[in-house]
């Protein structure tokens, strides 16, 4: 899967410290996907994490964008 990271997303990856290798199977394999209520362009993309404590990832992905 081809994708670009804005430097916001970037940011927040780091602080929060949320790894590459757990964002992509957000991405390539989403548990689910809806809309963001506040965008039309953008979708969120939900997997839990399993090293993570079990927790579940969010992605915002910028549907009108292409790499």
């Amino acid at each position: 899967m081809n994708y670009a990271l804005t430097q916001h997303a970037r940011k927040v990856l780091e602080e929060r410290a949320i790894g590459i290798e757990w964002m992509e199977p957000a991405l390539e394999t989403p548990a689910e996907i809806e809309p963001d209520p506040g965008d039309a362009a953008v979708q969120r993309y939900y997997c839990v994490i399993p090293e993570f404590g079990g927790r579940t990832l969010r992605v915002a992905v910028n549907t009108t964008v292409s790499t």
